[in-house]
């Protein structure tokens, strides 16, 4: 498994189904997330100066607000 191109496809399919067979929510409105909280939850991201300049791609709020929406 390890050493193969898609390792990294293989850990997140894992991941997933973990969280899955552990019936963990597995999206933003399973957990009572609504769409109209996506802007207010990218805005306060945009915020976290800490973690985003250790990030190795620049994001920005439509990044995070796509991802965020992707959760969704």
């Amino acid at each position: 498994m390890f050493g193969q191109q898609n390792d990294k496809d293989t850990f997140a399919d894992q991941f997933a189904e973990l969280s899955s067979a552990l019936k963990l929510p597995q999206r933003l409105r399973d957990v009572g997330i609504s769409r109209t909280d996506l802007p207010l939850l990218a805005a306060e991201a945009m915020k976290q100066t800490r973690l985003l300049p250790n990030n190795p791609r620049e994001v920005n709020y439509d990044d995070a607000l796509y991802l965020y929406a992707q959760a969704w």
